[in-house]
């Protein structure tokens, strides 16, 4: 088979006969092609992390460009899990590569926003139904919580509270419906909404 493999065992067997002895060893071999490091994928999932979370704070604004090779040094690492880190943020549409090769941060248009909450809204439907049905009392019992915290919060004006519980309500409703590539799903939408809602706040004469 063509490419690279590993030798994954070498067995020794032994034994004897008539006073004499004899040794085999035998080479086995897998035919896998030969995997990645973990340390390296930790290192490229750190890395995404990162810059996603630079990202969608608006630290890293809209039309940078990521070079590679300084992004590197700044955070200590090879150009390899730098690289996979920007195709992971690639394929989210955090960032896009240009003609030229260059990655440069992207924003989204009026009618990406309302496809993001459109999506959003569906994947919250979605994971509230199966919450209906897979949620342990205890975790009931905690949503119902939630929600009078949000109540208090919002009598006494505490939006910033109401915002952060409404965060940790829909995570609990998450977390009850077992749904792992829904919740994916969400922490991406809900990220670019995140997104938006950076640039609004930040912008002049937002009223």
């Amino acid at each position: 088979m063509n490419g690279e493999y590993c030798i994954q065992d070498v067995r020794v067997a032994s034994a004897t006969a008539g006073g004499g002895g004899w040794t085999c060893c035998e080479v086995v071999r897998m035919d896998v092609p030969v995997l990645p490091r973990v340390e390296l994928s930790s290192r490229r999932d750190e890395v995404y992390r990162l810059l996603r979370r630079a990202i969608v704070r608006g630290e890293i604004s809209v039309g940078t460009r990521l070079v590679a090779s300084q992004l590197a040094d700044q955070v200590g690492v090879s150009r390899t899990p730098l690289r996979e880190a920007l195709q992971l943020l690639e394929r989210e549409g955090f960032v896009r590569r240009l003609a030229t090769g260059v990655v440069e941060v992207v924003g989204l248009s009026r009618d990406e926003i309302e496809e993001v909450f459109a999506i959003r809204s569906a994947l919250e439907g979605l994971a509230a139904r199966y919450a209906a049905m897979r949620a342990a009392p205890e975790e009931v019992e905690r949503m119902a919580q939630i929600l009078a915290a949000t109540e208090r919060s919002a009598r006494k004006s505490r939006f910033e509270e109401v915002d952060m519980e409404g965060l940790e309500f829909h995570g609990a409703i998450q977390k009850a419906s077992r749904l792992k590539f829904a919740a994916d799903h969400l922490e991406t939408m809900r990220d670019h909404i995140n997104r938006y809602r950076a640039h609004t706040i930040a912008t002049p004469g937002r009223a």
